[in-house]
């Protein structure tokens, strides 16, 4: 089913951000940037409604641990619907969805390249005055740690 909903409620989550940025309101902006001109696109749409001073966050994980995360959410929440425990059950991802994030094994992925490359944006065009890029990733003993942050200043 969700595959069947989900152009629809990119399309309405798009016009709601548009509505919001083209009102200067402060928003939080969540997606995958699995698509190499979405941050470009979200820049722009930025830059065009004046805004100033962005925050990018990203979260870094390794492609197997992304595959079993997704199918531990997936089976956990499902079993807990089963029991009368959630109401919803579990979203399914498939792992086509994920592998197209990573382009070879072992390799950093899209996302993560994609978050890196919005501050080289603010770079060549100087239209947003500062911009902050924080990856994190989960460290072996749990915590988050930040594994990559740089800032553009004008």
């Amino acid at each position: 089913m969700s595959a069947l909903v989900h152009v629809e409620s990119v399309r309405l989550a798009e016009a709601i951000r548009q509505t919001c940025t083209g009102l200067k309101e402060n928003v939080v902006i969540e997606g995958t940037l699995t698509w190499h001109l979405q941050g470009p696109n979200i820049f722009r749409e930025l830059a065009d409604n004046d805004y100033f001073d962005v925050e990018v966050y990203g979260i870094d994980i390794e492609e197997e641990e992304a595959h079993q995360s997704a199918l531990d959410r997936w089976w956990k929440l499902r079993l807990e619907w089963a029991k009368g425990q959630d109401p919803l059950g579990g979203r399914f991802t498939p792992a086509d969805a994920i592998d197209i994030c990573y382009p070879a094994p072992g390799a950093e992925s899209v996302c993560t390249t994609n978050a890196k490359n919005f501050i080289n944006t603010a770079i060549q065009t100087w239209e947003i005055p500062r911009v902050h890029v924080t990856i994190l990733r989960r460290a072996a003993t749990g915590p988050m740690e930040v594994i990559y942050e740089r800032s553009y200043f004008q």
